[in-house]
C-alpha cells in the first residue's frame, strides 16, 4: 500500500508538470521543470558539510536513559517568493529570504552499537513549540526502537518581513504566486513553498548523517522521515527527490 500510495503520488505530480508545461512556445521553454529533482540540488545537498548548512549547535546532553540529546539549526537555504501585499497587486517582485530550522536530535544510547545503526528517523513539524510538545514521544521512541531520531521545524519569524504570520500563511502564499507567475520553469516551481519543504527534509538527513558520523555512525540504510498536513506533502516530495529516503 504504502508503494503503491507513493506512485500514486509521483503519477500526480507528472500530471501536473505536464499541465503546467502545456501551450508554452519553444522560447519559453529553457529551464523548464521535467520532473520532481529538478525541485531542488539533491546531490549539492547529500555532499554538504554541516558548515555548508550553517549548523549551529546550541546544547548537548545526556538524558538519564543514556540518550544524547544535540539541539541546535540548520538553513536549508534561501526561498524565493513574493510578498502578499504584491501577489494582491498584480506585482512579480521576487524577494529572497533565508530559511532556518531548530532541532532536537535523539541518539541512543547503544549507539552505533545497537540496532539503529545505519538508520535515522526524521520528524518534520510546523513551528518550534511544537519540538517541546513531541519530544517526550520522540524520547520513548528512540528508547523503545534504538533508532536516531530527529525533530525539525520551520521558524515563523523567517517570513516576518514579508507580513506573512506562520507557515500556514506561507503554504497559502505559495499557491498565490504560483497562479500569479503562471510559469513552468524550475526557478518558478521552486517558489512552491513545499519544494522548500521538502529540501529542509534532505538538508535535515544530512545534518543527521553528518552529526552521527561523529560518533562512529552512517545513514546507510536510510531514513525514515515523517510529517502531517503540510510537512506530509513535503515529506512524498522528499520521497521523490531523495534516494536516501
Amino acid at each position: 500500500m504504502f508503494r503503491l500510495r507513493n506512485g500514486f503520488g509521483l503519477v500526480l505530480m507528472v500530471l501536473y508538470l505536464a499541465y503546467c508545461t502545456a501551450g508554452y512556445g519553444a522560447e519559453d521553454l529553457e529551464g523548464v521543470a521535467y520532473g520532481p529533482r529538478c525541485l531542488y540540488d539533491i546531490d549539492a545537498i547529500k555532499a554538504a558539510s554541516l558548515d555548508d548548512l550553517e549548523w549551529n549547535e546550541t546544547g548537548r546532553t545526556t538524558l538519564d536513559t543514556g540518550i544524547i540529546e544535540i539541539r541546535g539549526e540548520f538553513s536549508s537555504g534561501q526561498f524565493a517568493t513574493i510578498a502578499p501585499a504584491d501577489v494582491a497587486a498584480g506585482r512579480i517582485n521576487i524577494v529572497k529570504i533565508k530559511l532556518h530550522h531548530p532541532v532536537i536530535f535523539l541518539i541512543p544510547a547503544d549507539y552505533p552499537d545497537g540496532p539503529g545503526l545505519g538508520w535515522v528517523g526524521l520528524g518534520a513539524v510546523q513551528v518550534v513549540r511544537a519540538l517541546e510538545s513531541q519530544r517526550e514521544f520522540a524520547v520513548e521512541a528512540v528508547k523503545r526502537y534504538h533508532v536516531p531520531l530527529m525533530l525539525h521545524a520551520n521558524r515563523d519569524d523567517d517570513f516576518a518581513s514579508l507580513g506573512i504570520q506562520s507557515v500556514t500563511q506561507m503554504a497559502v502564499n505559495s499557491r498565490a504566486v504560483g497562479r500569479l507567475v503562471n510559469s513552468a520553469t524550475i526557478k518558478a516551481q521552486r517558489m512552491n513553498y513545499f519544494a522548500a519543504l521538502a529540501r529542509k527534509n534532505s538538508c535535515a538527513i544530512t545534518v543527521a548523517g553528518r552529526l552521527l558520523e561523529e560518533l562512529g555512525g552512517n545513514t546507510d540504510k536510510g531514513a525514515v522521515i515523517l510529517g502531517g498536513s503540510k510537512q506530509g506533502a513535503g515529506t512524498w516530495l522528499t520521497s521523490a527527490v531523495d534516494d536516501r529516503v
